[in-house]
């Protein structure tokens, strides 16, 4: 049986499909408590401001997203990420 929502005005419908999971090159998922953690962490580093739970999440995401690329070798490094090698390499 689908699961259906109901709406503030009593009207009921199918419910929000989920977004897709985060990927590990591997194929494994990123589980939400690696997410939620990442999140709270942006959260202190903003001073533990409340409000913004859900952009922390979003921010959470990209950053995990992104650093799973770059592991997978689908993204170059960042430019400070270039600049602290060549200082290292001279």
């Amino acid at each position: 049986m689908a699961r259906t929502t109901k709406s503030p005005d009593g009207a009921s419908g199918p419910a929000k499909a989920k977004r897709p999971p985060i990927r590990k090159p591997n194929g494994e998922v990123v589980a939400d408590d690696m997410i939620a953690k990442r999140a709270y962490e942006i959260y202190e580093a903003r001073g533990g401001q409340h409000g913004a739970d859900f952009d922390d999440w979003l921010e959470a995401e990209r950053q995990l997203k992104q650093e799973q690329q770059f592991q997978a070798g689908q993204i170059p490094p960042a430019e400070g990420d270039r600049r602290k090698r060549a200082r290292a390499a001279q």
